[in-house]
């Protein structure tokens, strides 16, 4: 396993690599699935940044790692995570996880933020995690509390389209309530 890959229970992953294409772009191309996070790519515009999430896992050091994850069970695919933004100066990095369809609301998110989180602490010399989502959604906002992360603020605005809360867990925090 490589050592940014996370497992858990019922999760493993790997690097994304080229024959994540299709899962890739099938989730950043439909529009349910990009309902709050953005607006849904075209396949040309989705290709062209699965190439440049590839470049990213093949750069040192690393200022962002996609994973691939897998249902431990069957092999399925399961959707992707990320962690990104990692800014060794302001000590931070940003965490993200997309699921197919199948998978949302199965527990699959919370317990895939948990282990990047876990990751992204254990790896890289960050304090804190932030994760982004549309406001008012109150599915994301309950995985945000579970994990004890705590709101931070909103970005953006009614000019800008669909506003964002930022939230963020510190290291000292996560240890306390997660481990």
């Amino acid at each position: 396993m490589h050592p940014l890959a996370i497992e858990t229970d019922r999760i493993s992953s790997r690097l994304l690599a080229a024959e994540d294409e299709k899962l890739y772009c099938g989730l950043y191309t439909d529009p349910e699935t990009m309902r709050f996070i953005g607006p849904p790519l075209s396949e040309a515009q989705a290709r062209r940044n699965f190439e440049i999430a590839l470049a990213h896992n093949r750069r040192e050091p690393k200022r962002e790692v996609y994973l691939a994850l897998h249902d431990k069970g069957s092999g399925r695919p399961l959707g992707l995570g990320a962690i990104q933004g990692i800014a060794r100066h302001a000590q931070a990095a940003e965490v993200g996880i997309m699921l197919l369809a199948p998978y949302r609301r199965r527990g699959y998110g919370t317990e895939g933020l948990r282990a990047l989180i876990s990751k992204a602490f254990a790896i890289f010399p960050i304090v804190e995690v932030h994760f982004r989502f549309f406001a008012e959604h109150a599915v994301v906002e309950r995985v945000a509390l579970t994990l004890g992360f705590r709101r931070r603020g909103r970005e953006g605005g009614p000019s800008q389209g669909e506003a964002r809360e930022l939230w963020s867990v510190e290291r000292t925090g996560w240890r306390s309530h997660n481990e």
